[in-house]
């Protein structure tokens, strides 16, 4: 459910908020008899930007956002690759459109490479580039239009929506 996700985002994203979500999975670790761990949360989200698939080809098409994707650094490697695989699995069978098909034709994700960090110069995002994307066999259709991005004096960025409301 949405809560224990948002939960865990909240704590665990650098960006320390949660989307407006369509669907969230969980990945588990089995830590004991009868006991798993949440360790890893898949958030598939609705775009800010209604029309943000037609900037890449996909005109017209159903689309979500991979809003959030977080895993705890102990979960082994190729983990990533193997929860986004399987929540894209069950996001198509959860989610159906009328006719039965998958309600999503399209999903997209963004990675960004840029550091940031705090006041004091503490990393507070490594930045990524997107590996585990090209490892789950998505197709890399370029950049988004440069945007300046404003960061909080502890390093999380600030959305324009946020900065809009500001007066």
């Amino acid at each position: 459910t949405d809560a224990p996700a948002r939960s865990f985002v909240v704590e665990h994203h650098y960006s320390r908020t949660y989307p407006a979500s369509i669907a969230a999975y969980g990945l588990f670790e089995h830590v004991a008899p009868f006991k798993n761990e949440l360790v890893g949360v898949a958030v598939f989200s609705v775009s800010m930007q209604p029309r943000a698939a037609d900037a890449y080809g996909a005109q017209g098409a159903p689309f979500c956002e991979l809003g959030r994707f977080v895993l705890l650094d102990r979960v082994g490697g190729n983990g990533e690759t193997y929860f986004l695989s399987r929540a894209l699995k069950r996001l198509g069978v959860d989610k159906r459109s009328a006719d039965g098909s998958p309600k999503f034709a399209v999903c997209l994700a963004y990675s960004d490479p840029e550091p940031r960090s705090d006041l004091s110069g503490k990393i507070t995002l490594n930045g990524h580039t997107g590996g585990i994307y090209s490892a789950a066999n998505a197709c890399y259709v370029g950049k988004s239009s440069p945007r300046t991005l404003w960061l909080a004096p502890d390093g999380t960025s600030l959305s324009h929506r946020a900065l809009s409301k500001l007066r």
